[in-house]
């Protein structure tokens, strides 16, 4: 799955196991080049995170609900409204605003 943010289209990187989720990005000392995404989730930590971060909180239709850009390690960020959360490299969250809609484009299956 890819997400498309004019004009760029990132890879998709979903969490979905305790151990993952846990793990994350902490001590992740490369730069982001793809999407992190939180399915069912609310509160966010970037305690270890070794580099900044954008992340978005959406609803279940991946409405944006909230935005935080530039975000720095050792925060702690919690709201009721969201169900998902995207974290984003630096500076992808520029074209984006609150209420719009994040584009997946799903992979289609060769034949």
């Amino acid at each position: 799955m890819n997400l498309l943010i004019k004009p760029k289209k990132l890879k998709i990187k979903e969490l979905k196991t305790r151990k993952e989720r846990f793990k994350s990005l902490k001590f992740e000392l490369h730069t982001l080049d793809y999407v992190v995404y939180f399915p069912k989730k609310k509160f966010l930590s970037t305690d270890f995170f070794c580099q900044r971060v954008d992340v978005c909180f959406t609803d279940e239709n991946q409405k944006i609900l909230y935005i935080h850009s530039n975000l720095k390690s050792e925060k702690r960020i919690f709201h009721f409204k969201s169900k998902n959360i995207w974290i984003l490299p630096v500076g992808t969250t520029e074209k984006l605003k609150v209420g719009d809609t994040l584009t997946i484009e799903k992979k289609e299956k060769k034949k």
